[in-house]
Formats: C-alpha cells, sequence, structure tokens
C-alpha cells in the first residue's frame, strides 16, 4: 500500500484519540518519515524495513535523545498500526525488529533558595508585582506545567488549557487547592500552601480586579496569559534577577525534588505530576540520589590536612 496514503489514513483514525498537541506530533514526525521514503524511492510499505527506520531516526539533525527516541516511537507506532491489517503489507516481524534509541538522562537543573528569592524580589519591581509574585509561588507549590496554568493558544479551547476561576479555591490553613487539566485530558488536584494562598489573594484583590475572564491569570490588557507569555516573562525575569535558564518547566523540576526531600513517595509524586508511568518520575528520584551523593562526599584531601594540624 501506498506510504503517503497509509500516514493519512492512520493520522485520521488517530485524529478523534489523542490530543491535538499530540497529533500534531504525530503529524510532524510522520511528514519527515514520509518525505524521506520519497527521498529514497520508497513508496510501498511492504518496501519499508527496521533498517531504513533506523537510519530515519540516524538522521535526525537533533542531539536530544527524547527527540530521537520519540521520531522512533512515533513511526513504530504507525508501522504497528499497519501491521494489523493484512491488506497494508507491513510484517509484524519488521516492526518488531525496530530497536528504540537509549535515552541519555540529562541532570535536573533546580531553582536554588536564593536564586527563588533573587526571583521574589525582581518580581517586586515590575508592572504587576502581585500577579508575578503569585505565578512564582503557585509554579513551585504545584509544580503544574506551564499550559495546565496559562492558556496555550497553539491547543483548542475545549482542551482545557489555563487556569480558571472555577478551578481556584482558596480557603483556610489546608483547604485551598486548585484542578488542572494535564495531558490526555487529564484533571488532578493539588493543594496550596499559606504563603501561595496569600500571594493569589493579593493579586485577586489588588490587580486582577472585576475582570468577567474565565481564566486566572491576565496580562496588563486583560486578556488571558498565554504559555509563550509566562515563558518569555519568566525568562526576562531570570535576566533581571540575574537566574540563569529560568524557565517554566524548570519550577517543575524544583517541586518534584523538593517533594521527594520532603519524604513524598515516588507513587504519590507520580500522581502529582499526572506522569503516565512511573518511568518519568525516575528522573527525580535519581536526582536526589545525586544531590545526596555529593552532599555526602568527603574530601580526602581536607581529612589529610585536619590530620596533619
Amino acid at each position: 500500500m501506498d506510504i503517503h496514503s497509509s500516514i493519512e489514513e492512520y493520522l485520521g483514525a488517530k485524529q478523534n484519540a489523542i490530543t491535538s498537541s499530540t497529533y500534531a506530533w504525530y503529524e510532524r514526525f510522520l511528514g519527515y518519515f514520509d518525505v524521506r521514503c520519497a527521498h529514497h524511492r520508497l513508496t510501498d510499505l511492504e518496501q519499508i524495513t527496521a533498517g531504513h527506520v533506523q537510519q530515519f531516526v540516524a538522521d535526525s539533525t537533533s542531539t536530544n535523545t527524547y527527540t530521537r527516541h520519540a521520531r522512533a516511537q512515533v513511526v513504530k507506532g504507525f508501522l504497528n498500526w499497519c501491521a494489523q491489517d493484512d491488506e497494508m503489507g507491513v510484517r509484524k516481524r519488521t516492526v518488531e525488529r525496530i530497536e528504540m534509541p537509549k535515552i541519555v538522562q540529562s541532570e535536573v537543573e533546580l531553582l536554588s533558595e536564593r536564586d527563588i528569592a533573587r526571583l521574589m524580589t525582581a518580581c517586586d519591581k515590575t508592572m504587576q508585582p502581585h500577579r508575578n509574585r503569585a505565578l512564582v509561588h503557585i509554579l513551585l507549590d504545584t509544580g503544574v506545567r506551564a499550559s495546565e496554568l496559562c492558556y496555550d493558544s497553539e491547543r483548542p479551547a475545549d482542551e482545557g488549557t489555563g487556569l480558571r476561576m472555577d478551578n481556584l479555591i482558596l480557603g483556610r490553613g489546608t483547604e485551598s487547592f486548585i484542578r488542572v487539566m494535564g495531558k490526555g485530558l487529564k484533571s488532578r488536584t493539588i493543594s496550596l500552601g499559606q504563603q501561595t494562598t496569600m500571594a493569589m489573594r493579593k493579586y485577586l484583590n489588588r490587580e486582577r480586579g472585576h475582570s468577567l475572564s474565565p481564566y486566572v491569570f491576565l496580562s496588563r490588557d486583560g486578556d488571558p496569559l498565554s504559555v509563550r507569555m509566562l515563558q518569555q516573562f519568566m525568562n526576562e525575569l531570570g535576566e533581571y534577577a540575574n537566574v540563569r535558564n529560568v524557565h517554566p518547566h524548570r519550577f517543575r523540576h524544583t517541586f518534584a525534588v523538593n517533594q521527594l526531600l520532603a519524604g513524598t513517595s515516588d507513587l504519590v509524586l507520580m500522581r502529582l505530576m499526572r506522569h503516565t508511568t512511573l518511568d518519568s518520575t525516575k528522573i527525580y528520584v535519581r536526582a536526589i540520589s545525586q544531590i545526596q551523593a555529593r552532599n555526602a562526599a568527603v574530601s580526602v584531601v581536607d581529612q589529610m590536612r585536619r590530620k596533619q594540624r
């Protein structure tokens, strides 16, 4: 069966089964694969071998092992789907022989207490200090993704991106929480600490006012704060505070590691982070081990020096 037509059929079958962001990911990588097949004069599914897929992954210009793994996963998923239909001509043996690239785990980059203090101080010098402090507080306190906190203009509104007023509950003590919609349209509830609750109250009372917008976080013009706006603001805030590489996901990393340091189990953290598998959460478990190893390390030279005194 024709490769291009098969890809179109596959994407059509997946369109209503996955989120639009995941669909865009599939469409992008399968589009690359389609072009590569055409370049090598591969027109029919029966011509594709495991080696063709491996070469497609190897030819990626990205050095990110997660991206390479995703390329392989998307194409392998497509061919596996084709293999379920005898008329398409893909053998299951071909799919089984496709080896997934190894993911190289990079060290998780965290925000230190000093970094956070600098960012908070920098917020006070911005045009919307209460909103910006509330953003920093809630990112640190909940570990939510940028699209769970702010409106994502690249995804349909019905996917529930962005924190909305009816999903923000501010009570007393431990009674405050938010409800967020994560990847795969899966919702979860996350509690807010007292300091974050206070920061949210100040923002709502002193800056947000009586806006009719359903979204919690707004721009100065009263429009929903978008994911892109949040990313740009965090980058600028980091530069102003002299803190390198400030982005929303770094707050998520900091939240996760601090949860583990406080005694939260990896299974509970998995639910808090809304990971689909424990493998994603294990990244932070390894980060804890690295931190503990660094802190436990003793300088042999310093010890020898003390003994000589």
